[in-house]
């Protein structure tokens, strides 16, 4: 007979005197049919720490391959189950990702290739959205119906700034912005984040990059051993690999000769940046530093209200302030935005030649009729590499304007294709946001959208290559800012991620 496991609201199928036939077949029976009077014992579990996912466990008194699919009241389509197929095995664990809160579901587990022939069924209902999860306040969507477009998952991280703490959540929205995922993060860890590409969110602490998979589970994916000297091994925005020659490009930084931000005062304690990439054991094996290269960035005066003394430690100057590393498509190489500094650098992956400086007054010229004050960027995050020879990065802007109001400023989603014969960059898109003094991102999606954050304004936009805003969510709560990403759809057959 078929079992459920207790709590479960299980319906058989098949009997024994199947199964038990079944077991005579000979050998020209096909695997389909073997699996269709297999034995069944199915138990359902929230596992992982996501609320809105479930293991399902299938036992089978032979070696079947399985799959499953979710069903909810309301929800065009089904969702299926990842892996989409388990192996040829007696015992099989499907997973269900992006269930929607305070819903009752219907699984059904059935012989892979064939969802008509059902194996067993049972049902189960997920919890009510959980106390603290920061929901937005508003959200518009240009669509009325779920199926008008592919549903893409966008990736949020917040955190929520007080005198004496900080509490990050990464949370997963889809487009008519109900939540998906939710997960509170143990730790300290930076603010600027990253989606892996089997789909766990990579976040990074001072020592450690740690992933939070889409089950809710925590865990280091790797100690980065940057070697001395340096101030914080690591901090800011890294970019993660799940395979390949190098496992991660991290910032690190570390003390050297400057100026305090008098623009006058010398001192041993200005704060520069520099670049590592470590191993799948996290051991360095390139290294690259801005004091090796003080003749390429020479210490102006600062802009005032960018230069902060005292921001990395008593007595520091923070003079670069890096906030992104990031590969370069197609190339051995690598970009470090430097925030304070208005620029993006490109490095040699091989030499640590620094290849060029993106940026006004640097190693390209502008082509294009925008005004003056349009032309490149400042302050900027999140800056990366695009094939084609682009950069995408979000223009906090504000610096171009130091005696402009603020209700007047904005800051942009900027693309830039770069000749680097000719040695001009263009401007090939653009979405400007309300301006962000602090934070943003700019992420670009397989479907060629941007999805645009606004950083310390607290909002998120999903927008074409033409402008049009697919959706948009805002946050009303001055203590909130985030970083978004794009999200895989990991339940992708009708109606979920």
């Amino acid at each position: 007979m078929l079992v459920a496991c207790a709590g479960d609201n299980f319906t058989p199928h098949g009997d024994d005197d199947t199964a038990d036939a079944a077991e005579e077949d000979d050998d020209d029976t096909d695997d389909a049919e073997r699996c269709t009077a297999a034995r069944t014992v199915v138990n359902v579990e929230s596992a992982g720490g996501n609320p809105f996912a479930r293991r399902v466990s299938v036992h089978t008194d032979r070696d079947c391959e399985i799959s499953g699919f979710v069903t909810t009241e309301g929800e065009s389509g089904f969702g299926p189950s990842n892996p989409s197929a388990s192996g040829p095995a007696a015992f099989h664990e499907l997973w269900f990702f992006g269930l929607l809160p305070g819903r009752a579901f219907h699984v059904a587990i059935h012989v892979a290739g064939d969802p008509e022939q059902i194996l067993a069924e049972s049902d189960f209902e997920t919890p009510a959205v959980p106390a603290g999860v920061p929901m937005p306040d508003r959200f518009e969507s240009a669509f009325p119906q779920p199926d008008d477009a592919p549903w893409i998952a966008a990736w949020v991280a917040w955190y929520t700034l007080t005198l004496d703490a900080r509490e990050i959540w990464v949370v997963i929205f889809d487009r008519r912005g109900r939540l998906r995922f939710a997960h509170r993060v143990t730790g300290e860890t930076a603010s600027m984040l990253m989606v892996a590409d089997d789909g766990t969110l990579v976040l990074n602490d001072q020592f450690n990059i740690i992933g939070v998979r889409p089950d809710g589970t925590q865990s280091v994916l790797l100690r980065p051993r940057v070697s001395p000297p340096h101030l914080f091994p690591m901090h800011h925005q890294i970019h993660y690999a799940t395979h390949g020659p190098w496992r991660a490009v991290v910032l690190f930084n570390e003390l050297g000769d400057g100026l305090k931000c008098d623009g006058v005062t010398p001192t041993e304690a200005a704060v520069g940046d520099g670049l590592a990439v470590v191993d799948d054991k996290g051991a360095e094996i390139f290294r690259w530093s801005i004091f090796d290269h003080l003749d390429a960035f020479p210490q102006s005066v600062p802009v005032p209200f960018s230069c902060l003394e005292n921001h990395w430690a008593p007595d520091t100057t923070d003079w670069t302030h890096g906030n992104a590393a990031a590969p370069v498509a197609g190339e051995n190489a690598f970009l470090v935005s430097l925030r304070n500094l208005s620029r993006v650098v490109k490095i040699d992956g091989e030499t640590g030649d620094i290849v060029w400086q993106l940026g006004r007054g640097l190693d390209f010229t502008w082509i294009g009729d925008e005004p003056d004050a349009e032309r490149w960027f400042g302050f900027q995050h999140d800056a990366q590499s695009l094939p084609g020879n682009r950069v995408l990065l979000f223009d906090n802007a504000y610096a171009f304007f130091p005696d402009v109001a603020p209700h007047e400023l904005w800051s942009r989603a900027l693309e830039l294709e770069l000749d680097e014969e000719a040695m001009t960059a263009r401007r090939v898109f653009e979405h400007r946001v309300p301006v962000s003094l602090i934070l943003g991102s700019a992420d670009r999606g397989e479907n060629g959208h941007t999805l645009v954050s606004t950083g310390s304004g607290a909002t998120a936009e999903d927008v074409t290559s033409d402008g049009k805003v697919i959706w948009k969510i805002r946050y009303d709560d001055v203590h909130y800012a985030l970083t978004a990403r794009f999200y895989p759809p990991l339940w992708n057959d009708g109606g979920g991620f």
